[in-house]
């Protein structure tokens, strides 16, 4: 895909850039050791690893675009690799989900998309026919690219409809912005990821978020916690 950077700051909202204007971006990955020749590579921070500090592995397996939060890293590299496009970023985390749905070209569009919390966990993704061997790094809600790889997939084999498991942390870590379900389903809320949240009221606020991506709302009222 040939992109002129400065025409999809919608699709890759970017604060400076660094380099190019223009380049070619075959792939997405946030792991550099999965990038190859002309993938875009997203420096996410996790817990106890900063993508920033991988940037020339990944350049050196040919990424064309680097994309962070760190501007004084990615004009400092620029610097050292004036073919590579750096894009600084507010937001890496949103900018990854928007920049996966406009390189599958927006395929969870293309399907009915009912997402469901509180399931306490579900594994594997399947198609009308069988588990897929897709690379997922989580055990439940996939990364945005991962995510909208699978979308794609789908659209391609001319599936309609899908339904996924949206966990919380998923919410929390932006996995699905850009995405408008058709409908959001919740089926229960019990003490949970509270490693993540810190407390059951932000773990309740998380779940709370889905159905501000979602035209319809489907909540299970037979519960003793309710929304």
């Amino acid at each position: 895909m040939k992109m002129t950077f400065h025409n999809h700051k919608d699709c890759l909202p970017f604060q400076r850039l660094y380099g190019p204007l223009e380049g070619i971006v075959s792939s997405i990955s946030y792991d550099s050791r999965n990038a190859r020749k002309n993938t875009a590579f997203f420096c996410l921070r996790g817990t106890n690893c900063d993508g920033h500090l991988f940037i020339k592995e990944a350049i050196d397996n040919g990424a064309s675009l680097i994309v962070g939060e760190d501007e004084a890293i990615l004009r400092h590299f620029s610097y050292q690799y004036d073919h590579i496009t750096f894009l600084s970023v507010e937001d890496l985390k949103n900018a990854l989900s928007l920049f996966s749905s406009y390189f599958y070209h927006h395929a969870d569009q293309a399907l009915t998309t009912v997402g469901v919390t509180g399931t306490n966990g579900t594994a594997g993704i399947w198609d009308h026919e069988k588990e897929l061997n897709f690379t997922n790094t989580t055990h439940t809600t996939p990364e945005a690219p991962n995510l909208h790889e699978t979308f794609s997939h789908f659209v391609q084999k001319g599936l309609k409809a899908v339904s996924m498991e949206v966990t919380s942390i998923a919410i929390e870590q932006k996995r699905i912005e850009g995405i408008l379900f058709d409908i959001a389903v919740h089926t229960n809320l019990t003490p949970d990821h509270l490693d993540f949240h810190n407390s059951f009221e932000e773990y309740k606020k998380a779940k709370l978020k889905l159905f501000t991506h979602t035209k319809k709302a489907v909540v299970n009222l037979d519960i003793e916690e309710t929304l």
